[in-house]
């Protein structure tokens, strides 16, 4: 499963995907509506990876194309590397998009491969065991106040929670949007500025 944004697609070892796909090798997903992201913002991603046969070790690696050149190796595009997992497992962090991210449509890819060393997974290299996805983002404008960063939960309780985060720009108050754990963003509570 991959989820980024509005994206969150679930494939399996028998799931054959678009044009030029070869099933447990290479899946096109760029057919998927693809998620808007805006520059400047944090979104959540999480990969959960599956074996297929048996488990070994695996890395994970996620590349956007932001400057939209067709090439994922350019700086700041290899976006999240995971940590050395062992057999099913998933891998969560969170991408920043850049101000410099170019607008518009461009190409995600997903890389998980059994290897030994995270340097042995390149954006277009051959691995005997692993699944390369792509997929599409449409990078949009920065929203006009900038979303914190940095966001640490500090202490709480069932009625009250305590955070602390660094300013997205010059802001002075935020909102925050709460509900239960899961909940889809736009359907929880919205507190007063705070």
């Amino acid at each position: 499963n991959v989820t980024l944004g509005s994206l969150n697609n679930t494939s399996d070892c028998s799931t054959t995907a678009g044009a030029g796909s070869v099933i447990n090798q290479y899946s096109n997903f760029t057919g998927i509506t693809a998620p808007l992201l805006s520059r400047g913002v944090s979104y959540p991603l999480a990969v959960e990876v599956g074996s297929c046969f048996s488990s070994y070790t695996n890395f994970t690696k996620v590349y956007i194309d932001y400057n939209q050149n067709g090439v994922f190796s350019d700086p700041g595009e290899e976006v999240f590397v995971s940590g050395e997992e062992y057999g099913d497992n998933t891998q969560a962090s969170s991408i920043t998009i850049p101000l410099s991210a170019a607008l518009g449509t461009t190409r995600m890819r997903v890389i998980t491969a059994q290897v030994y060393d995270p340097s042995d997974i390149t954006p277009c290299g051959n691995y005997g065991y692993g699944e390369t996805e792509d997929y599409l983002v449409t990078i949009e404008v920065a929203p006009a106040c900038a979303q914190p960063t940095a966001i640490v939960w500090l202490s709480g309780t069932t009625t009250s929670a305590t955070f602390s985060w660094t300013a997205g720009g010059t802001e002075t108050q935020w909102i925050a949007q709460y509900g239960a754990p899961g909940f889809t963003l736009g359907s929880g509570t919205i507190t007063p500025p705070i």
